[in-house]
C-alpha cells in the first residue's frame, strides 16, 4: 500500500470515506491507501476546505405571527441573520448543529 497512489482522486475518496459504514481498516485495504494517507488527506482537504455556503429557504412571517414562532420553533441567531426551525422538525435541527460544529 502506499505506493503509486499518485492519480488518486482524494476528494472523491474522501467522499465515498464519509458515506462507508464499515471499518476504516477495509476501506483502505479495498480502495489500496493507507489509513496514514486517508487522514492525511483528510485533514489537507478540510484545510483547504474551510468556506462553507449552504442554500436555506426560508419562508417569510410577519410581525404579528412572531409571538407564534416563538412558542413553536427554535431560534438561531448568526450575526443579523435568524432561523427558526420548527421544535418537530429534528433533522434539520440535527443538520444545523452538525454544519455549525464543522465552523
Amino acid at each position: 500500500m502506499g505506493k503509486g497512489n499518485n492519480n488518486i482522486n482524494w476528494a472523491e475518496s474522501i467522499e465515498k470515506f464519509e458515506k462507508h459504514e464499515g471499518k476504516i481498516i477495509d476501506f483502505c485495504r479495498s480502495n489500496n491507501i493507507s489509513q496514514h494517507q486517508l487522514f492525511h488527506r483528510r485533514k489537507k482537504l478540510k484545510k483547504n476546505n474551510n468556506t462553507c455556503f449552504h442554500l436555506l429557504e426560508v419562508p417569510k412571517v410577519e410581525a404579528a405571527s412572531l409571538s407564534k414562532i416563538a412558542e413553536t420553533n427554535i431560534k438561531v441567531e448568526i450575526g443579523k441573520l435568524k432561523i427558526f426551525i420548527p421544535v418537530q422538525d429534528k433533522i434539520t435541527l440535527l443538520t444545523l448543529v452538525k454544519e455549525l460544529s464543522q465552523l
